[in-house]
């Protein structure tokens, strides 16, 4: 069982524009489908809402002080909660953290992988990445794609923490 946070981030740094991802690249989607499939994964309230929905093949878990009930997913009112219940619920899956800010913020400490998508444009938006410490991550695999519907070189970039 391994605990990992996945995001993708711009080359200025941003993560969401107006409660959504700032670019639409279907090729990311996919590796983010693939690597998330049949595990659990955590998130807060307004990725949630930007979903609208629960991950299919994925156990949902919603972080928020504030929403009783999500369709489809259970809700706890920590990120520790969360994680810890994800551990003894479903301890032989795998957990991703898979944002928004606090929850990526809050998350690296408990995070021993790193999925880091480098999207290769600036964009306008309104949520950064947060500062990680970087010291504390070594990149172990990196494959570099191209989307064809956008147009958009990335980097699909997996770090494992540093002991």
């Amino acid at each position: 069982m391994t605990l990992s946070l996945i995001v993708a981030v711009s080359k200025n740094g941003f993560i969401g524009k107006d409660g959504s991802l700032p670019w639409q690249i279907s090729e990311d989607l996919k590796r983010f489908r693939k690597i998330t499939s049949n595990s659990v994964v955590i998130m807060g309230k307004n990725t949630f809402l930007s979903i609208g929905k629960p991950l299919p093949n994925r156990e949902n878990i919603v972080v928020s002080t504030t929403l009783k009930s999500a369709d489809g997913c259970k809700v706890d009112r920590s990120l520790e909660e969360a994680i810890n219940s994800s551990k003894e619920n479903f301890p032989n899956k795998d957990i991703f953290l898979i944002g928004g800010y606090a929850i990526y913020k809050n998350g690296e400490i408990f995070a021993d992988t790193l999925y880091l998508t480098k999207v290769d444009i600036e964009v306008e938006g309104d949520v950064r990445l947060p500062d990680f410490d970087w010291e504390s991550w070594k990149e172990m695999e990196r494959e570099d794609f191209f989307d064809e519907g956008s147009g958009i070189n990335c980097a699909l970039i997996k770090y494992a923490k540093s002991p």
